[in-house]
């Protein structure tokens, strides 16, 4: 191939696995990447030795020659993106979808047609190694004619468990198939060839605690001779990602998930011993596609071979049969299977009659003055806080980076928004300035790494304890987490002064960087006189949160909790309503400042009774499996080695973390009661009410 130089337009998580593909395609040299949070760009840059990062397409096109450009940007950014770079020359390589609209990807392909540049979006998923497996077999005529295609899309969605609904596919009901459901309609589209016609059915929609989502969804697919049916559900428990393709002489069964294809044909013998052949070959079949599932990975983690997970793969197949196109039918890329895919969603949307749900009209904050301004309040303690708050009268600010789709509590006249990130400090002392107190539940724990977990939690810390004292707040209330403390003695009692763990080394980065947040602040008091109070919640649980706790135990899969130890000792739990019955006592008390408190329920079940409760509530088979800190060790251990053979040297994993995991220790609470007058749940009945029912199908 002749070399293209590359610039990668966005430094989201998705510039990594682009830059990664492109390492392997000879020929191809990335040269830019563009962001307007120049930083991020500069880190990715620095991961893949991209020689330049810019903050604008304007910058870098002054500064580098570019040929092609992958546009990684937000789907609602696309088209504008696009654009910029087809006048300007570029090839262009959407990630999907490829607009928002048909009306603006027919726009984008007009101009790339007028400019004489390639477009092209990247469905990837039609190169996944399973979907290519099983175009060949029948392509090969294996099975006979396709006669029929029935697809399963039953999907977890993070964001959707987590109430995360700021993110774009949320603002409207079509944007969730723009960001989900052209996945599964791009392989049936690969399979039948283009739908000529479909009719939608959309299931009634689900509430998420006040936001509407249409989740799921039945479309019957009328193809140019053979038909299919396609089955959604977003947000599912149990995940199935599947294809069945029935043709004249068999089946094919396409299992995306598990990177399976089994095909199932008649043998030639009678009928009783035709169910037992056929019955050992589709044994054998998938046996066999296991063994070799599990040798790759294991080879591509030992680095004896290149990567070879089916997503990775799919993303490398898809961008080099684009170069493959570039290099031989530039005239060929011309994005008519984007267009088509979003043509889809517009048109189920409109035969459907699917309405956008009304969303929550804010308020954007004023000079105040407000009562409380809750940093992070968006989030499921965040939620129960300003209600709490708004209940009691008190006029509330909340600063969030992300305020689309919330819930109507934040329509409330009482309730004022500040649309900004906490690492924003021109922001963050403008907001700090609008209330006397302020509360921060900022989470901060999503950095990939111990600087960038340092850099957000203990630096954001820092920063906003000097922002406080720039300000003169009378109160800073700081929600930490019992993570930081070492809870791995059984039967141990810890009140609310005991110190952090002494050995944050041996602990994981999250609970590290908390422990020296709680430390910082505690440090500022001391010698600035900064007026915080630091309340650390235990395992907190009920509405607004999952079920699946990682206090609890660790979850593979749903139904499997990996519990810390034997799951008898009683775990320190705390509903989401106690913590903000907390955080609003800690607004008024007196003579505060300087403590810490651990914010437990009175209630205190084990791990094995969680799981039993949850089950019941839930009606699924959960199941609590115990382990031995000597297996986990092992384990841990065994990790550590294969990461320390790869290259990935970091300490031995000692059991000092997973002693503490297991929480055995006993929380005495006497001191918060006292000071705050905090009176959590005692009854176990309302408790479990609260806590798990909550979680139950309606």
């Amino acid at each position: 191939m002749a070399e293209r130089r590359i610039a990668l337009i966005g430094a989201g998580f998705i510039s990594d696995l682009h830059a990664e593909a492109l390492k392997t395609l000879p020929g191809a040299r990335v040269v830019a990447i563009v962001d307007p949070a120049v930083e991020r760009a500069r880190q990715v840059a620095a991961k893949w030795g991209i020689a330049g990062s810019f903050a604008s397409i304007a910058e870098m096109m002054e500064r580098v020659e570019v040929d092609v450009a992958h546009v990684l940007v937000p789907p609602n950014l696309h088209r504008p993106v696009a654009e910029e770079l087809i006048e300007a020359g570029l090839h262009v390589y959407l990630e999907k979808p490829m607009a928002e609209s048909e009306a603006d990807c027919e726009a984008l392909q007009k101009l790339a047609k007028a400019r004489g540049v390639a477009l092209s979006v990247n469905q990837n998923f039609r190169r996944h190694p399973a979907q290519l497996r099983a175009r060949q077999i029948l392509d090969e005529g294996r099975l006979g004619r396709l006669r029929y295609l029935h697809c399963n899309y039953f999907m977890p969605v993070g964001q959707m468990e987590g109430r995360q609904f700021g993110h774009w596919m949320f603002n409207e009901p079509k944007n969730l198939l723009l960001e989900q459901v052209v996945h599964p309609l791009s392989q049936i589209d690969d399979f039948i060839g283009a739908i000529r016609d479909f009719k939608a059915t959309p299931e009634p929609m689900r509430d998420f605690g006040g936001v509407s989502l249409q989740t799921d969804w039945r479309f019957t697919l009328n193809g140019e001779s053979v038909n299919a049916d396609l089955a959604v559900s977003l947000g599912a428990r149990y995940p199935n990602w599947t294809i069945t393709a029935l043709c004249d002489d068999g089946e094919l069964r396409v299992d995306y998930l598990q990177n399976r294809v089994i095909a199932k044909r008649p043998s030639r013998y009678l009928e009783a011993l035709d169910h037992y052949v056929t019955g050992v070959d589709l044994a054998w079949q998938t046996a066999r596609q296991a063994h070799a599932n599990l040798a790759n990975y294991s080879l591509a983690l030992l680095k004896l071979k290149r990567r070879s997970d089916p997503f990775f793969l799919s993303m490398k197949g898809s961008i080099e049969a684009f170069y493959g196109a570039l290099e031989r039918s530039p005239e060929t890329l011309d994005g008519a299977l984007g267009r088509r895919l979003v043509g889809f969603c517009d048109k189920a949307i409109r035969k459907a009659r699917i309405k956008t749900p009304e969303g929550t009209e804010v308020r954007e904050a004023g000079k105040g003055p407000y009562d409380a301004l809750v940093i992070g309040g968006t989030g499921f303690i965040g939620r129960a806080v300003v209600g709490q708050l708004v209940a009691a009268g008190r006029k509330v600010a909340v600063m969030a980076r992300n305020t689309r789709n919330l819930p109507p509590l934040f329509g409330h006249e009482n309730v004022a928004i500040v649309r900004a990130s906490v690492t924003d400090r021109a922001a963050l002392e403008k907001a700090v300035a609008l209330a006397p107190v302020v509360i921060n539940l900022a989470h901060g724990g999503g950095a990939a790494d111990w600087d960038g977990m340092r850099k957000a939690i203990v630096g954001g810390a820092e920063t906003l304890g000097a922002c406080c004292l720039a300000a003169g707040t009378k109160r800073l209330i700081h929600l930490g987490t019992i993570a930081s403390l070492y809870l791995g003695t059984p039967g141990e009692r810890i009140t609310g002064d005991r110190a952090i763990d002494s050995r944050l080394d041996k602990r994981n980065d999250y609970s590290r960087a908390k422990a020296l947040a709680d430390e910082a602040l505690l440090a500022m008091y001391r010698t600035e006189k900064l007026p915080v109070v630091i309340l650390r919640p235990g395992v907190v649980i009920g509405e607004g949160t999952s079920p699946f706790h990682s206090g609890v135990g660790f979850y593979n899969s749903e139904p499997h909790c990996l519990g810390w130890n034997d799951g008898r000792n009683p775990l320190p739990l705390v509903l989401a309503e106690e913590v903000a019955d907390a955080v609003v006592r800690a607004m008024d008390a007196e003579a505060v400042e300087g403590k810490t408190y651990n914010v437990v329920s009175d209630v205190r079940m084990s791990a094995r009774e969680y799981t039993h409760e949850l089950a019941r509530v839930l009606k699924r088979p959960l199941e609590y499996h115990s382990q031995s800190i000597a297996k986990q060790g092992v384990v841990e251990s065994f990790k550590w080695g294969v990461k320390y053979l790869t290259g990935r040297r970091g300490p031995y994993p000692g059991v000092h973390e997973t002693r503490s995991n297991g929480l055995p220790a006993t929380f005495d609470t006497s001191d918060i009661k006292k000071d705050l007058g905090w009176t959590p749940i005692a009854a176990r009945e309302e408790f479990v009410r609260k806590a798990f029912d909550v979680h139950g199908e309606g």
